[in-house]
């Protein structure tokens, strides 16, 4: 249990880890009370700030494959409880805001990198992508627990049998449109920046035939940020079943009222 429960999981190896995770469960009835603490855990652990890059990104990879396994075993049948599963995305999501928030002013400035601003996009993001869309389903006729934690089960093969009722339901919905509100204002900040920062290129390539190595440098971190916050919105938009937003229409720097002269490359005036 504890080895299945602490491994790094790859997105590959969920839904295997939760076939054997069943059969253990079938086996041993008793499997599921050492495993689902240790999952839990897992999925509830946050992610550490000041990392090194190799340490933050296996936080990140444990915690996603935790919570990923912990949706599936509640699909599965192994866990009845959705409340740890709740918990630990509301951490993640509420985690996330508190980020951004402490980063509005930096935000300003570039705080380019994705999983900076929102250290557990990865997380939600897979989540939302891989897990939910079989748990937001309604539940179908009930299905024998042989059936349903056969070869194959998990919240990507089975529709019926889904251990979320109306309420659960409900509130993952809710959560992960909290989560696609906070994200799409990210991803406007970020994407202003991006627009503003192209055309002060432009401007300055017209001007000066040239453009110095950190202003191509903040571009292209900017224009990765979006790529990466975009896709993730498209994501988290498919599975709540809306849309995603339009991109924000950002005026031209001579047309900004009251903001005096553009800033220097490098920040946006509030």
């Amino acid at each position: 249990a504890q080895a299945l429960a602490e491994a790094r999981l790859r997105a590959a190896d969920v839904l295997c880890a939760a076939d054997l995770a069943s059969a253990m469960h079938r086996a041993y009835p008793d499997f599921k009370d050492a495993l689902l603490p240790l999952v839990q855990r897992q999925a509830a652990a946050p992610i550490p700030p000041g990392d090194g890059d190799g340490e933050r990104a296996a936080h990140v990879a444990r915690r996603k494959g935790a919570v990923r396994l912990l949706g599936e075993l509640l699909a599965c049948g192994v866990a009845a409880d959705p409340g740890p599963l709740v918990a630990a995305l509301k951490d993640a999501a509420s985690a996330d805001a508190a980020t951004c928030k402490a980063h509005v002013g930096r935000l300003a400035k570039a705080v380019a990198a994705a999983d900076q601003v929102m250290p557990n996009l990865p997380v939600v993001t897979a989540f939302a992508k891989h897990t939910a869309p079989a748990l937001l389903q309604e539940s179908g006729p009930a299905v024998p627990k042989g059936e349903a934690a056969g070869e194959g089960a998990g919240a990507a093969g089975i529709a019926a049998g889904t251990g979320l009722d109306e309420q659960g339901r409900k509130q993952l919905r809710m959560l992960l449109l909290g989560y696609h509100k906070l994200l799409s204002q990210v991803f406007a900040a970020q994407y202003t920046l991006k627009v503003k920062a192209e055309r002060r290129n432009r401007a300055t390539l017209l001007s000066r035939g040239e453009l110095a190595a950190d202003a191509a440098e903040r571009h292209d971190a900017l224009a990765a940020a979006c790529e990466r916050l975009q896709g993730a919105l498209a994501t988290v938009s498919d599975c709540v079943g809306v849309e995603a937003p339009p991109l924000p229409e950002v005026p031209e720097e001579s047309e900004d009222k009251g903001r005096g002269p553009a800033p220097a490359a490098g920040g946006v005036q509030a």
